[in-house]
């Protein structure tokens, strides 16, 4: 009877050293594993930054117009990822309403406002509407080189101020109608405009989180 006494109790002090085992070493495997955890996401992470730093780039390889046509608001699947692409023009662009005028197309930059385009034979009018109340409007046609006339209508009579940016050839070819303008022909005028630029990197479309996220001030030409 002692001996299977004795044999119990060597039993329960086992129970008892592995329970306190498992005490003690539960935690260092949780630190373990929870370390391997960070280690895996602080690498995605980097990799995911670098990701995020090839788009830049090849957002800035771009001029604008291009760039908000073929990205601005959109999903594109890139690399594996689905990345989503938005660009706001930059308060760093001062407090204006920039039109641009070039050969292939006249666009607007400014978060509010409207353009209406009306072609006709030789040229076409453009109707500027909504645009803040005397908020300054500059409009760059440095590189416009083609012989077609643009009328320029302001609707809002409140417009105060318009800087008309020309080349040599097109001064006689651009005019601005329902308010006074000053003109400068050959003057320097900034050629790129800043961008606010957010960057969304997700691994799936169906998932409402992004696994990365980075905002940008972007320079891209005109």
């Amino acid at each position: 009877m002692i001996k299977n006494s004795q044999k119990g109790l060597s039993l329960v002090e086992l129970l008892i050293s592995l329970f306190i085992i498992y005490i003690v070493v539960l935690p260092f495997i949780n630190m373990i594993h929870i370390s391997s955890q960070n280690m895996r996401s602080s690498r995605d992470q980097i990799e995911l930054s670098f990701f995020s730093k090839k788009c830049i780039e090849m957002m800035k390889s771009m001029d604008y117009a291009e760039a908000l046509q073929n990205y601005n608001g959109q999903i594109r699947e890139m690399d594996g990822y689905f990345v989503e692409f938005s660009l706001q023009p930059c308060n760093n662009n001062g407090n204006i309403f920039a039109i641009i005028i070039n050969d292939c197309y006249v666009d607007m930059v400014y978060p509010c406002g409207r353009l209406k385009r009306l072609n006709y034979e030789d040229g076409q009018n453009i109707f500027v509407e909504d645009v803040p109340k005397k908020m300054p409007v500059e409009i760059n046609a440095l590189k416009y080189y083609e012989h077609k006339n643009i009328n320029i209508i302001m609707s809002n009579n409140t417009i105060s101020d318009v800087s008309l940016y020309l080349n040599s050839s097109n001064a006689h070819l651009i005019n601005i109608l329902s308010c006074s303008v000053t003109q400068y022909v050959g003057h320097y005028y900034k050629d790129y405009l800043l961008f606010d630029t957010t960057i969304k990197i997700y691994d799936q479309l169906s998932n409402e989180q992004p696994l990365y996220t980075s905002n940008n001030i972007i320079k891209l030409e005109i």
